[in-house]
């Protein structure tokens, strides 16, 4: 998330810095807008287990499951600017 993070610092020209959290109160977070506890917890898990490299695979299986080439994150992020917000919802309140 910090490599991320450092992506759309450097597109947006704006510091935006990614802060670990705990996972007990990363998963409060995501509830406290209204979501059953337990799937806050199973988001924060995921998370977690993608921090550790849980995740990590050296298969070359995505571009043939997406339909299309993978792509890399500096265009994702600039994809995901040019198409603006998603949503007007800040869980924030």
């Amino acid at each position: 998330m910090s490599g991320l993070a450092a992506e759309v610092s450097r597109q947006t020209c704006t510091l935006i810095v990614h802060q670990d959290m705990p996972v007990d109160q990363y998963a409060h977070v995501l509830t406290s807008p209204g979501p059953p506890a337990a799937f806050g917890e199973l988001l924060a898990d995921t998370s977690l287990a993608a921090t550790r490299g849980d995740w990590y695979t050296d298969s070359t299986e995505l571009p043939r499951l997406l339909g299309r080439p993978s792509r890399t994150q500096a265009t994702a992020v600039a994809e995901a600017l040019a198409a603006g917000p998603a949503t007007t919802f800040d869980p924030r309140g």
